[in-house]
């Protein structure tokens, strides 16, 4: 809870002293309905591992499963700027229920599933893009939210966010 709070006071300031306006990624608008693929099936998860900054273990239905987030690339275990990737990840999503969406494939050459993610009204992939804690990487044939992602990518460039400082 403690840990919540303090995340959520560091969204709220940065929020306020932030002179530019983050691009909005509104779930009600045309955006999130033109990028996430409307026939996907909704799958419903607890998030109990985070691995990097976009791969995380779930448990859905009683089994566990490793997702990889769609559209992005974070550091490696060895690489600068990984704890802070994986530490974003953890406050945004670990002992949380999620809501993950499929684009084109299921899994990729590791048997991650690989998915969109919604916590609350937060669309995880590109929140961690925007706030520069990943780069947009597209993996085709999951493409569908390519266009929002590099949006993301410009703005934490733009702004010296994480990565891109």
């Amino acid at each position: 809870m403690l840990k919540k709070l303090v995340f959520i006071l560091l969204v709220f300031l940065t929020a306020c002293t932030n002179s530019q306006s983050k691009p909005a990624l509104d779930l009600n608008s045309d955006d999130i309905s033109s990028c996430v693929p409307i026939n996907s099936v909704v799958e419903t998860g607890y998030v109990y591992d985070i691995i990097d900054g976009d791969t995380f273990r779930v448990t859905i239905k009683g089994e566990n499963f490793k997702i990889r987030l769609i559209g992005i690339d974070s550091p490696e275990m060895d690489e600068p700027f990984y704890y802070n990737s994986k530490m974003f990840l953890d406050q945004l999503i670990l002992n949380r229920e999620v809501e993950l969406y499929k684009d084109s494939s299921n899994t990729d050459q590791y048997s991650r599933l690989l998915r969109y993610v919604f916590v609350d009204d937060i669309f995880v992939n590109y929140e961690i893009v925007l706030n520069g804690y990943a780069l947009n990487k597209t993996y085709p044939p999951d493409t569908a939210c390519s266009i929002s992602f590099s949006n993301a990518h410009l703005y934490a460039k733009e702004n010296n966010l994480g990565l891109n400082n």
